[in-house]
């Protein structure tokens, strides 16, 4: 059949033909519009997805970088040391005394201190995240009052070990007990405790683990390299035997 020229349509069935083609365009242009939008959408994701990509990439890179970091600054005698400080191997600890994840870790070092003490040095610095620790101040300035009277490690262990009772009640008053308990001059650690010395061996420390690229405690460096942070007691042993072996 053939089709009929639009001259010859009656007008009725011109209205009807360019109803059709309206709505024709208009199914066009929509069709066109969502491979538009398909198409950006696409590229979009593209674009997340190699974002995403960049940025575990990223993130997986500074861990490594951070893994492998140096210790920026040397042992000096201004450091806490426990051990051989003559040893050949070096375990150093970045910490918060408020940070559980140190906690956890203190009997695991104190036997390794206990085992290890005549062939490793020991080493203690300030990292305190006083941004999420209330307390980690206070109880760092409190190790560097009680070292000026020759009890930095016993302050050290007291903190730890009692961990849950000073971080929540009054940190100071309790601290002060600790202080007394220790039998350190009161007068004396009441003083150094608020001194500008005592608060600036603590940021000493701080900015050393800042320039180890340090970002949580507790970070430790073993004769100078950062490592991952060891799941027990004998994997830490298998590390500083390894050390020793080698030296």
């Amino acid at each position: 059949m053939e089709e009929q020229p639009t001259s010859e349509l009656t007008k009725k069935e011109r209205k009807e033909l360019r109803r059709a083609e309206r709505e024709e365009r208009h199914k066009g242009a929509a069709r066109g519009e969502l491979v538009q939008k398909v198409g950006w959408w696409a590229a979009g994701a593209l674009i997340v997805l190699g974002g995403a990509a960049l940025l575990v990439w990223a993130v997986m890179q500074q861990n490594k970088d951070i893994e492998q970091a140096p210790l920026a600054d040397q042992i000096t005698a201004q450091d806490h040391v426990l051990g051989n400080p003559d040893a050949s191997v070096v375990l150093l600890e970045y910490g918060d005394f408020q940070c559980p994840a140190c906690g956890t870790y203190h009997p695991v070092l104190k036997q390794l201190k206990a085992e290890y003490s005549d062939r490793v040095a020991f080493v203690y610095r300030h990292f305190p995240l006083t941004s999420i620790h209330k307390s980690a101040d206070i109880s760092a300035r409190a190790t560097e009052a009680a070292a000026l009277q020759g009890k930095f490690w016993e302050m050290h262990d007291k903190l730890f070990e009692n961990q849950q009772e000073w971080t929540t009640g009054n940190d100071e008053e309790v601290i002060m007990g600790y202080a007394q308990g220790l039998g350190l001059n009161m007068d004396q650690f009441r003083a150094d405790i608020n001194s500008e010395g005592v608060k600036n061996a603590v940021e000493q420390g701080r900015l050393s683990g800042v320039r180890s690229s340090v970002n949580s405690t507790p970070s430790f460096f073993l004769n100078g390299v950062k490592i991952q942070n060891p799941r027990s007691l004998q994997a830490f042993k298998d590390l500083l035997d390894q050390a020793l072996a080698t030296q």
